[in-house]
């Protein structure tokens, strides 16, 4: 009988299909492009594979331990199908990554779908299946157990016990955070002896970075890290926040939080969010014994609100770019562009990234006559936030002018970058901005926000925009960028050295500079934690949507002065955003009369849904306020100063109260009774008519109308079935 190990090992070629991108022939590297992508397994003599247990390795393969939805399908004459397909999971063993399967019968053809809904990067030009007895493969379905004998110190450095337990599977949603650890984990060892603290799911580390010792933990608990804790010298979690909940005093703590965003900007926050961050940021605060701050701005954030100065400044990197140029060995020089110009801004659409802003920025340009293309990646954050940014582009038509790309690897997204023309980024907050130094590193022309640490970063080597609060203010910006190329090139070669002045071996460095001072700074016994009492997290008063039409335009008014006027009697403690009617645009002077005011959202006065999507934004981005109001410029008459004052007075002095609204029939201020049913439901269905906008009506911005947005179904539903509301009278115009 024949012997069955007689072919011991198979080659097959990979065949790309579907879904892949060679994007370096000599390295065989590969860039994932979509959801479902595609190998077909090829040899060269024969076809097929016999049945029996394999070892799979992949020839040339970097980065396999990132391939975690990784399959192998068959065809035994019923083509491809879910059925006969096994999922590949890929371990270390020796010096080489691999993976174990089993084939219960002799297979025509093979398919290698290397991931699955996952963008990445990673090299292979065969894959080799090579037999083995049963035994071995019943042998890889075990669990992995990994030694517990760690690597000898290096004398003169320090025990640095790093947490990573929190981390989420490598390119499964780790994002920015799982970056951050791979660059700590390359190179903290460099400069102490480094343990790291990890979950299962990110064992493929374990091969990765041979020179660091990892513990496989089931839980964050002090049972599980008490040793690791004994063994160490500094303990480190730079996962926004602090974990085990209990840590013994004797243990040296160093932590990073990476933002304190929510205290700049609350409005961004649910309640529940909020009390979250509030209780996980205060326990880290008070049990470091010294903070990371990831910029200067950060480190002023922890001074302001927490009154800490023990806080280290260790700037992140732009890590793609640092491993782009490292590996590929390219030049930063940019030589070749589009075809077709297009600006690029890579950000996932959370609130204080501002992509609604940036698109009516566009809609602005278009509907002047002037047309810029742009591309927004990671726009796949989740259904609804893909969805609010396909509906902005159509609401003006831009769908020809805004590419809405989901998650890119990070080699496509760097190429993306040096093929642009340039980056935009108007987020309204950035305690770093990893992609700012990635384009600085790339040579990319930047033009960004003046806020946070953009400064700090960007210095003198990028444009920035005057205001990102107005769609108007941007819109002027971006042509200005877009049109002045001697600007852009002037920015890149200052920005050159600027970008060297970030990486990951310097930051790593840092940390552990930061970990001696931790250390040193313990010259007394512990003792039982002090509780800090952080400012309260910024709040104007009221915020007020105004909304303005062509319709609101007369010869012998000037619109533009009579707004800046109002704004000027209600006082600072009144944040007014604009909502511009997009028709006006067409008249003459209106983009630089309105370019000077602090907010201006776009919409289109003949479409619901579109002064819909402009109150949610107004809701989700400006209301700041402990109360927030929308109101027509036509009904300005009705809000002044006096009146607004009274309603704020009512809803201050009677709690119970959720909203208030003015009664012309009254003398005094009354608690209303509470709607009977048909009332709500009657409310109900003639406001969502309307697109689910209350004008007229102040809100207090808490509970549930804090939870829920304005122009959601959700917020139209807490206010019609509101138990206990406000009605104020009629107060004189009147102004102090």
């Amino acid at each position: 009988m024949r012997n069955q190990f007689a072919i011991k090992t198979i080659t097959f070629r990979l065949r790309p299909t579907c879904g892949v991108k060679l994007v370096d022939k000599t390295k065989s590297l590969w860039s994932v492009l979509d959801d479902d992508p595609q190998f077909l397994l090829v040899r060269r003599l024969g076809a097929g594979l016999p049945s029996g247990y394999y070892r799979i390795k992949v020839v040339g393969g970097r980065h396999i331990h990132r391939l975690q939805t990784a399959s192998i399908y068959y065809d035994t004459g019923r083509g491809f199908n879910e059925s006969e397909r096994q999922p590949l999971s890929f371990r270390p063993e020796g010096n080489s990554i691999v993976a174990y399967i089993c084939v219960h019968t002799k297979v025509r053809r093979l398919r290698f779908d290397p991931a699955e809904k996952t963008r990445l990067t990673f090299e292979g030009r065969a894959i080799c299946f090579e037999r083995v007895e049963r035994q071995h493969y019943e042998g890889s379905l075990a669990p992995i157990e990994f030694s517990t004998r760690m690597r000898p110190q290096v004398a003169g450095q320090i025990n640095l016990l790093l947490n990573l337990f929190r981390l989420l599977p490598a390119h499964h949603g780790a994002g920015g955070a799982g970056r951050l650890a791979l660059a700590y984990l390359r190179h903290l060892s460099e400069f102490a002896n480094v343990r790291a603290v990890i979950a299962s799911h990110n064992e493929s580390l374990i091969s990765e970075f041979p020179d660091v010792d990892f513990v496989v933990c089931n839980a964050e608990s002090l049972e599980e890290l008490e040793q690791h804790l004994d063994w160490s010298d500094c303990y480190f979690d730079f996962l926004n926040g602090l974990r085990p909940i209990y840590i013994p005093p004797h243990v040296v703590v160093l932590c990073c939080l990476l933002d304190l965003q929510h205290m700049r900007l609350p409005m961004l926050f649910t309640n529940l969010e909020l009390s979250m961050r509030m209780k996980e940021y205060g326990y880290a605060i008070d049990r470091a014994d010294r903070l990371i701050a990831i910029s200067d701005y950060e480190r002023e954030n922890l001074r302001h609100f927490y009154g800490k100065t023990n806080v280290s400044v260790v700037p992140l990197s732009g890590f793609g770019a640092e491993e782009y140029l490292e590996y590929r060995g390219a030049s930063t020089s940019r030589t070749k562009l589009s075809n077709k110009p297009y600006l690029i801004y890579p950000a996932v659409p959370w609130a204080h990234k501002n992509h609604e802003a940036l698109i009516q920025a566009i809609a602005v340009l278009k509907c002047t006559g002037r047309h810029v293309r742009l591309v927004l990646t990671n726009t796949d954050a989740d259904v609804d936030s893909k969805q609010r940014l396909i509906d902005l582009c159509d609401s003006f038509g831009l769908r020809d002018s805004i590419d809405l790309m989901g998650f890119v690897s990070e080699l496509e997204l760097i190429t993306l970058m040096r093929g642009s023309l340039g980056m935009v980024f108007p987020s309204l907050y950035e305690g770093f901005g990893i992609p700012l130094v990635d384009a600085l590193k790339l040579e990319v022309p930047i033009l960004v926000s003046e806020i946070g640490a953009a400064r700090e970063i960007c210095g003198t080597s990028a444009n920035y925009f005057r205001n990102s609060r107005n769609a108007i203010s941007l819109a002027l910006d971006v042509w200005q960028f877009w049109t002045d190329r001697e600007q852009r090139e002037r920015n890149v070669l200052s920005g050159r050295q600027r970008g060297e002045l970030f990486s990951s071996r310097r930051m790593a460095e840092g940390i552990v500079d930061a970990a001696k001072h931790a250390i040193s700074s313990r010259s007394h016994q512990p003792s039982l934690p002090v509780i800090s009492t952080p400012l309260r997290a910024e709040r104007g008063m009221l915020s007020l949507l105004l909304f303005v039409h062509i319709g609101d335009l007369t010869n012998d008014v000037d619109l533009a002065s009579s707004i800046r006027e109002m704004v000027r009697e209600l006082g600072s403690q009144v944040d007014v955003t604009i909502a511009v009617d997009v028709s006006i645009l067409a008249t003459d002077g209106v983009l630089g009369a309105f370019d000077q005011f602090e907010r201006v959202i776009l919409y289109r006065e003949n479409s619901i849904e579109a002064r819909s999507l402009a109150v949610r934004e107004f809701a989700r981005r400006h209301n700041g306020g402990e109360f927030h109001i929308v109101i027509e410029w036509s009904e300005r008459e009705k809000f002044g100063f006096n009146q607004l004052a009274a309603m704020i007075h009512g809803l201050r002095h009677n709690l119970q109260a959720g909203y208030a609204v003015i009664d012309s029939a009254l003398r005094n201020v009354t608690i209303a009774d509470a709607p009977t049913e048909l009332q709500i439901i009657r409310r109900y269905e003639n406001l969502r008519l309307q697109g689910g906008i209350v004008n007229g009506v102040m809100f207090r911005c808490e509970g549930l109308f804090q939870e829920n947005r304005h122009g959601t179904v959700q917020f139209l539903s807490a206010y019609c079935s509101e138990g206990s509301y406000l009605r104020v009278p009629v107060v004189g115009a009147h102004h102090p």
